[in-house]
């Protein structure tokens, strides 16, 4: 009785597992429209609560899979979220960096063209 007790419990154990690694990702094929009706429920959540810690805890992979597929939006949202440390976790230097990605993103072809030889130039008077 108990050895059929115990493969209960452990076969449910195994579908609550199996259901979370889903949602997962499922999380991380949202599109921004729907990690933005998300953030706005996290947003309603009360402030430096623990249930919008955990908003933003299921938000931090969605958004950052979004800003590494070149969301701009996104990119500026995680930089916040790390800078804030609104999933709990404060993180200056992620923060930075999704804030240059963003900043790069955005210049146009020349403005990065004349960047890069500018950088080249200072570079060559140095040899």
């Amino acid at each position: 009785m108990l050895k059929k007790k115990l493969l209960v419990s452990l076969a449910v154990s195994i579908c609550i597992t199996a259901c979370n690694a889903s949602n997962t990702s499922s999380d991380l094929n949202m599109t921004f429209e729907q990690a933005e009706q998300l953030r706005s429920q996290a947003e309603a959540a009360p402030s430096n609560s623990d249930e919008k810690k955990e908003y933003y805890k299921r938000l931090e992979p969605i958004y950052e899979n979004l800003a590494k597929e070149g969301n701009s939006d996104a990119q500026l949202i995680l930089a916040d979220i790390y800078f804030k440390a609104l999933s709990g976790t404060y993180d200056a230097k992620k923060s930075f960096e999704w804030t240059k990605n963003r900043q790069i993103m955005e210049m146009s072809p020349l403005c990065i063209i004349l960047v890069l030889s500018t950088t080249l130039e200072l570079e060559f008077k140095k040899v």
